[in-house]
């Protein structure tokens, strides 16, 4: 039976694969361009795309995932067994538009020395750490944030395979596996939300803004400089300024009046690091030593309240 081969592209994180990335949607933006993440939206990647948004340069979660990448890896190498490969940028073998660079390939021990034999049997591996122990569920099972089951659909499609091992380093050390299965549905999802924003892009047709989107307000401050121009606003705009100043009042309120009833508790505990409420809940104080890095040492106090102890 004939299986599709995807094309090989450009060694990971060449200027080559770089330029490739521009000009093709890759894994990673699967999630986005379909309106499913809460990181980014489909604004923010045709920005990316027409160079028009400043070069994010990552922050300390993804510098952490990076350097522990590798030994997720080898974990997942230890635990599975046969031969891992590390990927070079693979292309959709139909549309040029799609690619992926799966952080490796596996496939069964002792077939063939060629990395890039798309005969053989092999599924991608997506690689994660993660410090939320609320987004992963039980082990072996594709339980994991949707960000992460769009990007694993994204390489399943690239690759022409059935399944995508996700290895993951969670918030207690401990590593686990999760297994995402080809979903066609959600795949066909994402050919057409790649191929309508490359469209995009080629047609210089940005689109709209997904005003509901948490970080709506961080893009739109990015997209445009500053000149000396000025313009005319409309009594739309007037309308919003308002309301924004009622809700940023209104918010400022409620954050000073949430502070002064736990001051109030904290006053009533004293300096005891347990308060029992009248419904069976508790309330928890810990002191919190910050070690002096790039801000100043400091410690403070925090207050939770808990179900049970």
């Amino acid at each position: 039976m004939y299986k599709p081969v995807p094309k090989v592209g450009p060694e990971a994180y060449t200027d080559e694969w770089f330029e490739k990335r521009r000009s093709s949607i890759g894994a990673s933006e699967a999630a986005a361009i379909c309106g499913l993440s809460r990181w980014q939206q489909p604004l923010d990647v045709y920005k990316n795309k027409k160079g028009t948004l400043p070069k994010w340069e990552g922050n300390e979660a993804t510098h952490r995932g990076k350097l522990l990448e590798p030994a997720v890896i080898n974990w997942y190498h230890d635990r599975v067994g046969g031969t891992i490969f590390n990927p070079p940028l693979l292309i959709h073998p139909e549309h040029d538009f799609m690619c992926a660079t799966p952080d490796a390939l596996w496939c069964k021990e002792g077939i063939g020395k060629l990395p890039w034999s798309y005969s053989l049997d092999y599924i991608p591996v997506e690689a994660k750490t993660s410090g939320k122990r609320e987004e992963w569920g039980e082990e072996g099972t594709d339980d994991i944030p949707q960000e992460y089951v769009m990007q694993a659909q994204h390489q399943m499609a690239v690759t022409d395979t059935e399944r995508c091992d996700v290895p993951v380093l969670s918030h207690n050390l401990s590593f686990k596996l999760y297994v995402v299965k080809r979903n066609q549905e959600l795949i066909q999802s994402i050919v057409e939300a790649s191929k309508e924003m490359m469209e995009r892009v080629a047609n210089n047709d940005p689109p709209e803004p997904d005003w509901t989107h948490p970080k709506t307000y961080e893009l739109i401050r990015q997209v445009y400089g500053v000149s000396e121009g000025a313009v005319q606003l409309t009594e739309d705009a007037s309308e919003l300024w308002a309301e924004a100043e009622r809700l940023s009042k209104e918010s400022n309120r409620l954050r000073h009046g949430a502070e002064l009833n736990k001051a109030k508790i904290l006053n009533e505990m004293g300096e005891n690091g347990i308060g029992h409420l009248v419904d069976g809940r508790h309330l928890i104080r810990k002191l919190i030593k910050r070690e002096a890095k790039q801000m100043k040492a400091s410690e403070y106090v925090t207050l939770r309240c808990k179900k049970s102890l």
